[in-house]
Parts: C-alpha cells; sequence; structure tokens
C-alpha cells in the first residue's frame, strides 16, 4: 500500500519511532545471536542446519536494511522527522531493491527449506548422504533467484507502479504453493505412512526438526499474511482507499510491522522448541557474563 500525503501527527510519529526503531533492534540483536550460536557450537553445525543459518543471515539482513530503510523513508516522509535525500530523480524507486532483496531472500529460504524437509521425509537415507557443496549450492541459488528476482521487480517498478505489486503478490502465492504442497505431502506421509516400531534415532530426530522448521513457516507465513491481503485489497478493490487518511496510514504502518516481525519471530522458536540451541544460547551468555566479570 502506497502513504497518503497527510502528515502524522507528531505523537503517533514518536511511537511509531520508537516501535519500529525497537522491532530493528529485536530482528537484528536475536539473528545475530542466532547465528552466533550455530557457529560456535560445534553440535549445532549440521548438514541439515546450514538452511536455518542461511536463513537467520537473511533475517538479520531483513532488519538491518529493509526494515530500517523503509523506517527512514516513511517516517521522514510522513512524519518530517528527518530530510529524506535520494540520490537519484526516481525518489522511492531508490530505495526499492533494498526493501525488496532480503525479504525475498527470506521467504525463498522458507521454500527452499519446506522442499528439504519434503526430502528428508521421503527420501531419507538419500538426505543423509547429501553434500555440504550441495548445500552449498543450494544456498547460493537460492540468493541468486532472489537478487534476479529483485532486479527484475525494479525494472518493473520504474515502468509500471501497479504491476510491481502484482508481480510481488504472485511470487509471495507461489512460495506459498511451494510450502504448503512441501508440507501437506510431509502430512499425508507421516499420518498415512508405515511406523517403524522403532524408530532410527537420524529420522527421529529429522521429523522432530521437519515439526519445528514447519511451526517457524507457519509463523512467519501468518505475519506476513496481513500485508500480501492488504496489499490486494487495496489494488483490486474499494474496502482500503474508502477508508480515511489517517487510517490507510495506520493499516499500512500495522502490516508492516507485521510483514517485518517475522524476520523476528524465529530465534524465539527455535530457543521454545530445540533443547540445544536453548542450552547453546544460555551458555553463550554464561561464558559472556564470565569474561565481564573478569574484565571488572
Amino acid at each position: 500500500m502506497e502513504n497518503s500525503n497527510m502528515i502524522l501527527s507528531s505523537s503517533i510519529c514518536s511511537t511509531l519511532l520508537v516501535l519500529y526503531g525497537t522491532e530493528v533492534f529485536v530482528i537484528v540483536a536475536f539473528n545475530f545471536i542466532t547465528i552466533l550460536v550455530f557457529v560456535k557450537n560445534r553440535s549445532l553445525r549440521k548438514r541439515s542446519m546450514y538452511l536455518i543459518l542461511n536463513l537467520a543471515v537473511a533475517d538479520m539482513l531483513v532488519g538491518a536494511f529493509s526494515a530500517s530503510s523503509k523506517t527512514y523513508y516513511q517516517l521522514g516522509m510522513m512524519c518530517k522527522v528527518w530530510k529524506v535525500k535520494y540520490s537519484t530523480g526516481l525518489g522511492f524507486d531508490v530505495l526499492v531493491p533494498s526493501w525488496s532483496v532480503f525479504p525475498i531472500a527470506s521467504l525463498t529460504n522458507l521454500a527452499v527449506i519446506s522442499i528439504e524437509r519434503a526430502h528428508a521425509t521421503f527420501r531419507p537415507f538419500k538426505h543423509r548422504v547429501i553434500s555440504k557443496r550441495a548445500y552449498g549450492a543450494i544456498i547460493a541459488a537460492s540468493w541468486l533467484l532472489s537478487v534476479l528476482f529483485t532486479i527484475s521487480l525494479y525494472a518493473i517498478h520504474i515502468t509500471k507502479v501497479g504491476l510491481y505489486f502484482y508481480v510481488w503478490d504472485s511470487f509471495n502465492a507461489f512460495c506459498l504453493f511451494v510450502i504448503s504442497f512441501s508440507y501437506v505431502s510431509i502430512a499425508v506421509k507421516v499420518c498415512c505412512g508405515i511406523r517403524p516400531q522403532h524408530l532410527d534415532r537420524a529420522v527421529s530426530r529429522e521429523k522432530k526438526l521437519t515439526k519445528t522448521l514447519f511451526i517457524v513457516t507457519l509463523a512467519s507465513l501468518l505475519l506476513w499474511l496481513p500485508s500480501t491481503i492488504c496489499s490486494f485489497l487495496f489494488f483490486s478493490t474499494d474496502i482500503i482507499t474508502s477508508l480515511s487518511p489517517l487510517a490507510i496510514n495506520l493499516l499500512n504502518y500495522a502490516c508492516t510491522s507485521l510483514y517485518f516481525a517475522n524476520s523476528g519471530v524465529n530465534p524465539i522458536l527455535y530457543a521454545t522448541r530445540m533443547p540445544d540451541f536453548r542450552r547453546a544460547v544460555i551458555l553463550l551468555c554464561r561464558r559472556n557474563r564470565q569474561r565481564q566479570v573478569v574484565k571488572v
């Protein structure tokens, strides 16, 4: 949704500045801790965790660049908190790549994770022998796809703004289809498949990881969905445009905040659902406290 020309009141702007600033800090800090925990803890440095680590990197960059740049634009334009300057005469177009590339990478990685989990469920033995190079190639391909799609969106946005949102929503719908199809297939396989009396330890661990990543994906999609629905309603109906300028702006800020919040919930779910990750976080905090005590 686009902002109206209405200038928000100082009280609303102050509240939005605090909320957006806090959200950006939480996203960056939580995902940075996640990356640090995975890198420093050997027990978590498994091939099946590489995509989770890549997702944490993408989510951290969402907070560091996408959320912060959109906050800079929105508060600068709507609240006159600071003067927005652009490097070219294209205005809003200059910020489109920084807004899009990392959220696209995050959503793409969620789709890739769902496919990887489906492969682990249907071909458990073949999945175990996937090499580190293969995971590296998958991660590189997901980033390349994200960059190329972002460049395409940028070109489309310059020529026709409305078409940009339709293409963006179509991409989101495609990723949603891939994710839904993958996890529905997994659910059918688990419910209807033959269950051995004694599950292999590795297979049991993979099933727990699949369930955790399903919850992570579901939480992300639920937070991302309001923005997509509002965008669809804005360009396809008169429901949102019939609202007052203040209501449109507040709805826009709420949807944007929820959209970016999906990049901050994953570390919380990891700590809740993964005992090894939780223990590693606690151990990391204890070590930092001990170092501070020694320095004092």
